[in-house]
């Protein structure tokens, strides 16, 4: 391969070995060109680049946003039927706590009853003595008086 006049042994290859099969002055026009539009194209190519990398950011963004809402739904929906559940619950634990203060009221009024009832068969029990019973004096029914016999036993 032959060089092209003009450029020095150090000059870059890449720019002159595409352009071989042209002549000398369509040569220098390519080259020209080049030189030119090096930076311009350079330029939109970076724009391109930093286009193509914005648009899959945008779409990422716009995926992992759509993954999110997703879940965000899905927890949304989840913590309702826990408060659903949560609330239910309360319910039937307050109405089981009134149930149990209801219960524990009718039981204090019965034990009352029942006490008064006992002080009344007491107080009855003192005032008449039972049917076929004999009164008796001093000692208590059934046991041996001064003279060793029962008290309500004939003699």
């Amino acid at each position: 391969m032959q060089q092209p006049q003009g450029l020095s042994a150090s000059a870059d290859t890449s720019l002159w070995l595409p352009c071989q099969s042209l002549l000398p002055m369509e040569w220098i026009h390519t080259l020209q060109e080049q030189l030119e539009n090096g930076p311009n194209t350079q330029l939109a190519r970076l724009q391109q680049e930093n286009s193509i990398l914005s648009d899959a950011f945008c779409q990422i963004r716009s995926q992992m946003e759509s993954k999110q809402n997703a879940e965000v739904a899905r927890l949304q929906e989840w913590c309702g039927k826990l408060m659903n559940e949560l609330s239910e619950k309360s319910e039937v634990l307050q109405q089981e706590e009134q149930l149990r203060k209801s219960w524990k009221m009718k039981v204090a009024a019965l034990e009352r009853q029942m006490q008064q009832l006992q002080e009344k068969l007491g107080k009855k029990k003192k005032k008449e003595p039972g049917p076929g019973s004999k009164r008796t004096t001093g000692a208590t029914e059934g046991y041996p008086g001064p003279t060793g016999q029962r008290e309500n036993e004939e003699v």
